[in-house]
C-alpha cells in the first residue's frame, strides 16, 4: 500500500550519495540553528589577532577565524541577538581594545537586567606579579620576535579592571581564549562584585599552560569546542546556558593534558543565556528513527550522540573502504528551514570531519528543502 512508503528528503551541499540500490550520496554540508534573547540589552565585543605587527614571526593563524565565528552567532538575531562588535588584526591596537572595552562596559544606559561579553582570542602573558596581559595587533615587542614584550603596549588586565568595577551590567562575561589566561581570575580580588549579579572571568587555559591552535580544526582548541556546543540539546527552553557550554567543553578538553578551562566566577544565576537553539523544534525521535531503520537496512553500523539527539553517525563498507555519515535528521514539516540552519549544521560537520569522527554529512529532512538554500533535494523511501 502506498501508505507504507515513507518519503523522506535529502539534502546535500555537495553531491547526493544514493544509499539505495547502489547509490551513495556524496555530499559534505551541514547545519544546526539558535534563536533569540531574553535581557533588555545584550552588547558584546569580539576581537581576533593573527597578525602581530612589530613581530611577524608571531603571528596566528585561527584567532582571527575564532572570533569571526563567534561573532557570527553571537550576533544572529536568530540565536544569540546580541549587538556585537568585531576588532580583526590591524583593527585590534591597544587604544582600540580599551575604547571598545570601556564603551561596551560602562555605557551608562546599561542596568542590573543587561549582559556585557567580551570575546578575546590571541597571545596572553603573565608579569613578573603574575597577571595576565593581552597583546595588541600593534604590541612593541623588544626584540624580532615574541620572547620580550613591552608591558606598556599591551592590554593590561589592570586596565580592564576599571570598566569591570564600575560597569552596571548585571552579567558580564570575559572569555579569554590565550595562554595563561587563567590567570584573569586574580582580578576578582580587586575589583567590586557587590552590585553586578554574575561576573565570570573563562580562560581558555590555566595561568601556567598554554593555549592550543588545531590546524585541523581551523580554530584554537578551545572556540572549536565552543562552537561544536551550541548544537547542544538546549538546557533551558531553547536555551544552551554558559554553564551547558562550560560543562561540555571542559569535558572535551580533558582528552588534551595539556590545557584545561580554569573559570572565575561570582554568579548568582548559573544559567546565563548564551544562545537560542530552534533546531531542538525540528528533533523528533520518531522520524529520527525512521531514518535509522533506512541505514540499518544497508547494514549501517549506528553511533548516537547523547548531546544532539537527532544526529548520529552511520559507518558503512564501501568495498574495501569504511565510510562515516554524519546525519542529522530535521522534521521540517511544521517549521521552515532557515539559512542557519544549514551554516550550524555545516559547523557540526565541520568539526567532527576535523577531528576524523567522520568522513562526510547528510542532512534528512521530512519534506522538500528550498533552493535557494543552496541545498540539493532527492527523495529515498523505504516500506
Amino acid at each position: 500500500m502506498e501508505d507504507s512508503i515513507k518519503k523522506y528528503q535529502i539534502g546535500s551541499t555537495s553531491a547526493i550519495i544514493q544509499w539505495i540500490e547502489q547509490k551513495l550520496f556524496e555530499f559534505i554540508r551541514k547545519y544546526v540553528v539558535i534563536g533569540t534573547q531574553n535581557m533588555t540589552k545584550r552588547n558584546a565585543l569580539c576581537i581576533g589577532i593573527n597578525k602581530y605587527l612589530n613581530a611577524p614571526s608571531a603571528n596566528l593563524k585561527f584567532a582571527r577565524a575564532d572570533a569571526e565565528s563567534m561573532a557570527k552567532v553571537l550576533s544572529d538575531v536568530n540565536r544569540g541577538g546580541f549587538s556585537c562588535r568585531l576588532l580583526l588584526d590591524e583593527q585590534a591596537t591597544k587604544s582600540e581594545i580599551l575604547t571598545a572595552f570601556n564603551q561596551l562596559l560602562l555605557d551608562p544606559e546599561l542596568g542590573k537586567e543587561d549582559f556585557a561579553f567580551v570575546y578575546y582570542s590571541g597571545h596572553g602573558g603573565i608579569d613578573n606579579s603574575g597577571n595576565l596581559y593581552l597583546t595588541a595587533t600593534n604590541t612593541s615587542f623588544q626584540k624580532s620576535d615574541s620572547a620580550s614584550i613591552d608591558l606598556t603596549s599591551c592590554v593590561h588586565m589592570r586596565e580592564l579592571e576599571i570598566s569591570l568595577d564600575n560597569s552596571r551590567a548585571g552579567t558580564i562575561v570575559i572569555i579569554l581564549d590565550t595562554c595563561f589566561s587563567g590567570a584573569s581570575g586574580k582580578a576578582f580580588s580587586r575589583i567590586n562584585c557587590q552590585n553586578k549579579d554574575n561576573i565570570l572571568l573563562i580562560g581558555a587555559s590555566r595561568s601556567d599552560e598554554v593555549a592550543h591552535e588545531m590546524s585541523h580544526l581551523g580554530h584554537s582548541l578551545f572556540t572549536s569546542y565552543f562552537l561544536e556546543g551550541l548544537a547542544l540539546k538546549p538546557a533551558k527552553g531553547e536555551w544552551i546556558t554558559l554553564q551547558q557550554l562550560l560543562s561540555f567543553v571542559n569535558e572535551k578538553m580533558r582528552e588534551y593534558e595539556s590545557q584545561e578551562l580554569e573559570v572565575s566566577t561570582h554568579y548568582i544565576d548559573p544559567d546565563v543565556l548564551i544562545a537560542k537553539n530552534p533546531i531542538s523544534k525540528l528533533e523528533s525521535a520518531e522520524f529520527t528513527g525512521d531514518v535509522q531503520g533506512i541505514f540499518s537496512l544497508l547494514k549501517a553500523k549506528m553511533n548516537t550522540l547523547p548531546n544532539i539527539p537527532n544526529f548520529f553517525i552511520a559507518e558503512q563498507s564501501l568495498g574495501i573502504a569504511t565510510v562515516k555519515t554524519g546525519v542529522l535528521c530535521l522534521n521540517n514539516k511544521k517549521t521552515e528551514i532557515l539559512p542557519s540552519h544549514v551554516d550550524q549544521f555545516l559547523t557540526l560537520v565541520e568539526q567532527s570531519r576535523g577531528r576524523k569522527e567522520l568522513d562526510r554529512g547528510m542532512l534528512v529532512t521530512e519534506t522538500i528543502i528550498d533552493p535557494s538554500l543552496g541545498i540539493t533535494n532527492s527523495t529515498i523511501s523505504h516500506k
